[in-house]
């Protein structure tokens, strides 16, 4: 196998002109797009499961290629091409230089289990898209839900140009508890209520912000995830959302979503206390 791909890639790359620090020419996607073919049909004869250890191949070849910017790069595009993870698409945009930003809804098809009331906020990086579903709570009320339910998705969808639906790419959960709506100590104890607020890059990595509900008069927890090149969030950071802060940056036209991005007007917080949450990738 890893012989095929060497000798696929090598006689391809001998037929390009020899230039580094290169960008790809129209001719050299069309070549990419007929190895990536070749790759496929491959994979396809000798079931899915193959399509793992090409993709190892890969990474290893562009490791080994690194110092031939040509070569490399020609690699890596067939990687993107054959790896069909999401997060392995986003990683490589983000090391591609792209940035993100927020888009107005691109109006895809939503799962079953999603209303559309239930998002806020649509970004795009390059022509990957994606969508934060929210649920209901004392720092974000929505009118769909008459009361808190973690009955509903929460996480975050994705696309890519040209999809008519979305994917869900990962579940935020709040941990189970049997004592979650029972009266202790004179209060009720309510689920955490964790909810997507924002998208970011910070030195090439995708970061989400989480936020619970668990402070005083809508504030809480932001636990500050970022998406590793294994297809995992790694929680980072750990802050409390000040609701005063939060009141002063309404006054100025802020939004409290992307307030939650604003590092430096939180406090930081033990790692610990943000381990109310669980984040499940759904690739």
């Amino acid at each position: 196998m890893k012989k095929i791909l060497i000798m696929i890639i090598f006689i391809v790359s001998l037929s390009l002109n020899n230039v580094y620090s290169y960008t790809l020419s129209e001719n050299d996607i069309n070549t990419i797009n007929s190895i990536t073919k070749k790759i496929e049909s491959l994979i396809n004869k000798n079931w899915e499961s193959y399509r793992s250890k090409y993709i190892k191949i890969l990474n290893r070849l562009s490791i080994k290629y690194k110092k031939d910017e040509k070569l490399k790069a020609i690699i890596d595009k067939i990687f993107i091409s054959i790896d069909k993870r999401f997060a392995t698409q986003i990683n490589q945009l983000l090391k591609n230089g792209y940035t993100i930003k927020e888009i107005d809804n691109p109006n895809l098809v939503l799962p079953s289990d999603i209303n559309s009331e239930q998002i806020q906020k649509y970004f795009s990086i390059g022509d990957i898209r994606f969508a934060l579903v929210l649920q209901s709570s004392s720092n974000v009320w929505l009118w769909l839900f008459s009361t808190y339910n973690t009955k509903h998705f929460v996480g975050v969808l994705v696309a890519k140009k040209g999809d008519t639906k979305w994917t869900k790419l990962l579940e935020i959960k709040d941990p189970e508890n049997p004592n979650y709506g029972i009266e202790i100590n004179g209060s009720k104890n309510y689920p955490p209520l964790n909810n997507p607020y924002y998208l970011m890059i910070d030195n090439q990595r995708l970061l989400l912000t989480v936020v619970d509900a668990t402070g005083y008069s809508s504030e809480g927890n932001i636990k500050v995830f970022a998406l590793t090149k294994w297809n995992d969030w790694k929680l980072e950071k750990c802050y409390y959302y000040d609701a005063e802060e939060l009141y002063n940056a309404k006054l100025d036209g802020g939004d409290e979503f992307i307030y939650s991005t604003k590092f430096s007007k939180h406090k930081l917080q033990a790692i610990e206390s943000c381990n109310n949450v669980q984040l499940f990738s759904k690739e």
